[in-house]
């Protein structure tokens, strides 16, 4: 009985391991809307150049390499690695993804434009 239950708790595991696997095969990244693609080149942190122009982050600046998994800023060694970045509304760049080759192969959408609403007051018809 105990040889039985061995056997299928390797088998559940390995299932388990498998299925993860796919899965993390199949995920692709997206990004958030507006998002810039450049490239990035080595510089004193906290500031990153990205097409030969400096750039301010900001503390809580997320970096994240081709696994998906964050990087210290401070860690970033190496010139010409293309990316994507998010920058606040302030300039100052958020989020920087490190692309794969597959990632660099897409193309980014356009960029969303922010119109505003007119307001038309109901009760003044």
């Amino acid at each position: 009985m105990l040889r039985i239950l061995r056997q299928v708790s390797v088998l559940i595991t390995l299932a388990v391991l498998t299925v993860s696997a796919l899965a993390a095969g199949i995920n692709e990244r997206s990004f958030p809307p507006n998002t810039k693609r450049g490239v990035l080149n080595g510089a004193a942190y906290p500031d990153v150049v990205i097409d030969g122009k400096i750039r301010q982050t900001l503390p809580n600046t997320r970096v994240y390499n081709e696994e998906n998994l964050i990087v210290m800023p401070n860690q970033l060694t190496g010139n010409y690695i293309v990316i994507n970045y998010f920058e606040n509304d302030f300039g100052e760049v958020e989020k920087i993804w490190i692309l794969t080759t597959a990632e660099i192969a897409k193309t980014l959408p356009k960029a969303e434009v922010w119109t505003p609403i007119p307001f038309k007051n109901p009760t003044l018809n």
